[in-house]
């Protein structure tokens, strides 16, 4: 069940990165085989920290870490994760807020589609009705 989850939510957000340089690092505790090779897109990496490393512990140091930690983003429900990446720079966010802001913007996106497949032709166009050139 949780595996099953977390394939979704790590499609949810790839299926939402813009095409840009935008690149998003996900971690989660532990590791299975299935989970661990299974490929979400050249902006998406994905981090199993497998036994004795948390995801929490990982965050942190990776936060610690980054050469430009104001463009980064740690998002996050544990408050100590929170501090240490707003210590170090970092813009961070709760996992709640995420989940709110990943819901806008799928209905955003929705919308944009829906709006673009109206303005899609639908019939014939002018060209359909005038011999081209060549016949």
């Amino acid at each position: 069940m949780m595996a099953r989850l977390r394939v979704q939510l790590v499609e949810r957000v790839a299926s939402l990165i813009p095409e840009s340089n935008v690149r998003v690092t996900m971690v989660f505790d532990g590791q299975s085989a299935s989970e661990a090779t299974a490929e979400h897109g050249s902006r998406v990496d994905v981090v199993f920290t497998g036994a004795g490393q948390t995801a929490d512990a990982y965050i942190e140091r990776l936060a610690g870490h980054l050469r430009e930690p104001r463009e980064a983003m740690v998002v996050s429900s544990d408050r100590a994760v929170i501090e240490g990446a707003s210590a170090s720079g970092c813009q961070v966010m709760t996992a709640r807020g995420f989940l709110e802001l990943l819901g806008r913007e799928g209905q955003a996106q929705k919308r944009s589609q829906a709006r673009q497949k109206a303005r899609s032709p639908r019939g014939p166009r002018l060209g359909d009705f005038f011999p081209s050139d060549s016949d």
